[in-house]
């Protein structure tokens, strides 16, 4: 499988964000689990808000309830989507918004993840994979 990640910091806290798509390499119907990690220090969170990311290529689906988890005085947050492309070419997933309430200026505070690029290809006529199975032919029977 093919991975797609990006990282940029959001603002001038340590407040960061990693998206992932995979596979980055699919056809079109193919389901692709698309991923957002926040990692902020300590009480960061207050406020934390993430938007759907943006996929005019095809559907974008929530996927399960976001996580969190605090360790070692930062907290991350785990935000799931499935997309499902509808058309081929190379497509662009836009960047996920996170805004954030800063604890110590008390002020909104955002920003963007990179966009993710999604290499997407036709189905092949035989791919048992995205339309299941085809039926059974019925074998002649003998007088």
């Amino acid at each position: 499988m093919l991975a797609v990640l990006a990282a940029l910091p959001l603002a001038a806290q340590s407040v960061t964000i990693e998206v992932t798509a995979v596979p980055a390499d699919c056809v079109v119907g193919q389901s692709v689990a698309f991923e957002a990690v926040v990692t902020s220090p300590g009480t960061t969170t207050s406020g934390l808000a993430v938007d759907d990311p943006g996929f005019r290529g095809g559907t974008v689906l929530p996927a399960g309830q976001p996580t969190r988890t605090v360790s070692g005085g930062q907290t991350v947050s785990t935000y799931r989507w499935q997309l499902i492309p509808d058309q081929t070419g190379d497509l662009l997933v836009d960047p996920v918004r996170v805004t954030w309430v800063d604890p110590f200026s008390g002020q909104r505070e955002g920003s963007r993840s990179a966009r993710v690029s999604l290499r997407v290809r036709a189905a092949p006529a035989d791919d048992d994979v995205l339309r299941g199975p085809k039926a059974p032919v019925p074998l002649p029977t003998s007088p």
